[in-house]
């Protein structure tokens, strides 16, 4: 049951933590000697170096060195440490979501939260599993970044910054191996002057795992990763106040197999009509159904290949009173996937994906420097990109699919074996952007205002059709094909067009107070826009009136979607406390959405988009770090988060609950409801205590405990699929040889083997098997307990 909302109460919070640093701190003029400060970080969240207590924003910074040590490998492992963001795989695709807020499973989506590395917008959900290759830092800012960053960013944005090449030699060799499941990564890193003007940098990763699950229909383990990145970065500075980078980059990131299995069946009485369970169906075709969560799945073989590329060329000018930065990025990625998706050892069918993204985009930007009163930034944005997406439902010549259908007596149900029916979809954009913040400082205040307007057009096209045992397309002429994939909603149809055009002009306000360099208060309202676009994954015409020889399906598919919108309120504090050795910082926030772009399931093989009314994200996130003494430091994060549909009459159903939707027959009406992915309470906290020793060198210890309240996994909201509340501990124990800068280190994730579910929803052909009586679950489960030796060699 959600909790009532007390803002008097966490409004009287802020207040007295905006007045602990007079009581708690010095100025910094009395510190000097003080050897336990905090370490000082400094973001890029406005456009401008800064350091993090001057930034009016909600922004959690991690590391480059705790993402080594730790082995935080991706963007999933890293969101562990940043309450409020979550990362999760599905059957079909990636969802990021940043306070409850992210996009749904289509491929014809941009992301909600934007993704940037080095500066470059990468937004489609495939990029957020690249794997993490010599990084300097993440910033996560979060809540609508709509004037700097770009309109995407509806429910905040993570910031990739990779390390930059070095005008003094270094190097370093990362190895790392998991006896337990034959974990291999090995990293390295080269960097240096080339000449007097010319530095360059080489990072290279190659890693490979052999996973967590038994496969037992294929006796192997999966997910077996199979990964390898290179990197090179070139530096050109002429003089002090010109520079230009070049960062070039490729990649591929395979898997065999999934983290994946059936869990929770379920059944229901229908009168009349005897209650059959999806592991019985299983049963009389020959196959065992395991149904509970213990680390073996059964598949006949999944895989998903990716492959990567990007280039990114910054150039900065100072002229003394202003910075200009020239950012051009391209990037573009392929990938193909299969996925056995009723997740069985049964041959049913199969899913097959490809898409084949590129991307260019051109920002100029504009930076005061050293304004006592004004401080501003302006710019102008191009992007363009393509999109190609095909995937395909094979029923192979050896299913036994079609042999519980012919059971059933359906007709020509024969006709299936060998047969599938197929989509294609194709997308592609050009925007363009102008925006501005100006900063005006009248004493101890400073008041901003910005706005980005933006100009968006996109074009659409998808088309699906039949293939029969013959390898030969039949679009929509073969009625008995059209008959029995119509069984599932499936409507084939010549190419149906689009084309859209979009303008957005978003505003922002804030205020903020800062009497000493020791605190920060502010206010900030802004909005934000997400695109529209096309779905890339509807089964059935979007026309009601349309009809298919032989066909009888009878939803109504979608193409053409809306905007997402929203506006949000923010009040927050950036405290420096107990003279300079801790830092506190706070923030308050309501997210008001409308017309929520999700993707909801049709009951048969697919998805079709709409924008499904208006959501309420709050709450209250903290952080803070804490150098206790030289050689003892703590960090934490909380966040509580409140999130709820205000409306959405057209959701889909879960497993036998009665639609209650008036205006929608069929659906189910989820106002007041919680989202899935967004726990109330989640935390973490990290504590690192280093242990002198005589021989030149040190013991380090570090403990990571990483808390979530209970949440649904699944869009359904089926309180079947819950992931109970649990707290994980990760672990590192390290020996380092200061004066010749070794470490080797014990690296333990998940050491108190929690069972975390990310994501689940109904195995697609369970119900329609029993005959809607029936149903199993698939879930994707995060790795168990984990020990790995590191070795780490810096000269």
């Amino acid at each position: 049951m959600m909790r009532p909302v007390n803002v008097a109460s966490i409004a009287t919070m802020a207040f007295v933590f905006s007045a602990v640093p007079r009581v708690w701190s010095n100025s910094h003029d009395e510190r000097n000697g003080q050897s336990n400060l905090v370490e000082e970080v400094i973001v890029t969240a406005q456009k401008r170096e800064e350091r993090l207590e001057d930034v009016p924003i909600s922004v959690h910074v991690t590391g480059g060195d705790k993402i080594a040590g730790a082995g935080i490998t991706n963007l999933a492992e890293m969101s562990a440490y940043v309450p409020n963001l979550a990362m999760t795989q599905t059957g079909i695709g990636t969802i990021v979501t940043i306070r409850g807020i992210g996009s749904g499973i289509n491929q014809g989506f941009e992301q909600s939260v934007g993704l940037f590395f080095d500066g470059v917008y990468q937004g489609r959900a495939q990029l957020a599993r690249v794997p993490y290759l010599d990084v300097e830092r993440v910033e996560v800012l979060r809540g609508p970044q709509s004037i700097l960053f770009g309109k995407n960013g509806i429910a905040g944005v993570v910031h990739l910054v990779t390390a930059q090449p070095t005008r003094e030699p270094e190097g370093s060799l990362q190895v790392t191996y998991g006896p337990r499941f034959e974990e291999r990564d090995i990293r390295a890193v080269l960097s240096g002057p080339l000449t007097g003007t010319l530095s360059a940098r080489f990072a290279a990763l190659v890693r490979k795992a052999e996973g967590y699950y038994e496969n037992t229909s294929l006796d192997r383990d999966e997910p077996e990763d199979d990964q390898a990145i290179g990197r090179l970065g070139v530096l050109f500075e002429p003089r002090q106040d010109l520079s230009a980078t070049l960062k070039l980059e490729r990649g591929t990131f395979d898997a065999r197999g999934r983290f994946v299995e059936i869990v929770n069946p379920s059944e229901r009485t229908v009168p009349g009509q005897p209650s059959v369970s999806y592991a019985d169906v299983l049963s009389r075709l020959g196959e065992d159904l395991e149904t509970r969560q213990n680390f073996k799945r059964q598949s006949n073989g999944e895989f998903s290949n990716n492959d990567v590329e990007s280039a990114t060329f910054t150039v900065k000018y100072d002229t003394g009173a202003h910075r200009v930065n020239s950012i051009t990025g391209y990037h573009a990625y392929r990938y193909s996937e299969l996925c056995d998706c009723d997740f069985t050892g049964a041959v049913l069918s199969n899913v097959d994906t490809e898409e084949d993204f590129n991307q260019f985009s051109q920002e100029i930007h504009v930076t005061s420097l050293g304004s006592e009163r004004l401080d501003y930034s302006a710019g102008i944005y191009y992007q363009v990109n393509d999109l190609d997406f095909r995937d395909s439902l094979n029923v192979p010549a050896d299913s036994v699919f079609p042999l519980a259908l012919m059971a059933a007596r359906v007709p020509r149900a024969e006709r299936l074996f060998g047969s599938s029916t197929r989509r294609t979809f194709g997308q592609n954009g050009d925007l363009w952007a102008v925006f501005g913040k100006l900063s005006w400082r009248l004493g101890d205040f400073v008041l901003s205002a910005g706005a980005r307007y933006t100009a968006e057009k996109k074009k659409g096209r998808r088309r699906h059709f039949h293939v029969n045992d013959r390898g030969t397309d039949v679009g929509n002429r073969d009625a008995a094909l059209n008959a029995l994939y119509g069984l599932f909603s499936v409507e084939p149809y010549d190419s149906i067009e689009g084309s859209r055009t979009e303008r957005d002009l978003n505003p922002l306000a804030s205020l903020s107070f800062s009497p000493t360099p020791d605190f920060l208060a502010y206010a900030a309202y802004t909005t934000g826009v997400k695109a529209g676009g096309y779905d890339a994954r509807s089964n059935a015409h979007p026309d009601p009136a349309y009809v298919v020889p032989g066909a009888n399906v009878p939803s109504v598919g979608s193409f053409e979607y809306g905007k997402e919108e929203a506006q949000n309120y923010e009040i927050g504090t950036r405290l420096t406390l107990a003279e300079g050795a801790a830092a506190l910082n706070l923030a308050l926030f309501r997210t008001d959405y409308e017309d929520l772009q999700v993707s909801q399931f049709d009951g048969g093989l697919g998805f079709n988009v709409t924008n499904a009314g208006r959501a309420v994200s709050q709450g209250l996130e903290l952080d803070g770090r804490w150098q206790i003494a030289d050689s003892v430091s703590m960090s934490g994060a909380f966040a509580w988060l409140d999130f709820k549909y205000t409306e959405f009459p057209n959701s889909q159903c879960y497993f036998g609950q009665t639609p209650n939707s008036p205006d929608f027959p069929g659906l189910c009406d989820v106002a007041g409801k919680r989202k899935e992915l967004a726990p109330e309470f989640t935390a973490s906290l990290t504590a690192n205590y280093v242990h002198p020793l005589p021989t030149n060198s040190a013991l380090h210890f570090d403990l990571d405990i990483v808390y979530s309240d209970e949440y649904l996994v699944s869009p359904t909201l089926d309180r079947r699929l819950t992931q109970e509340a649990y707290v994980k501990l990760n672990g590192r124990i390290a020996w380092s040889a200061l004066s010749e800068n070794l470490e080797i280190a014990l690296v333990g994730k998940n050491l108190t083997d929690e069972s975390i579910v990310t994501f689940g929803d109904v195995a697609s052909p369970s119900a329609f098997l029993t005959n809607g009586t029936g149903v199993a679950y698939y879930a994707f489960l995060e790795q168990p307990r984990s020990v790995a030796l590191q070795v780490h060699l810096r000269f």
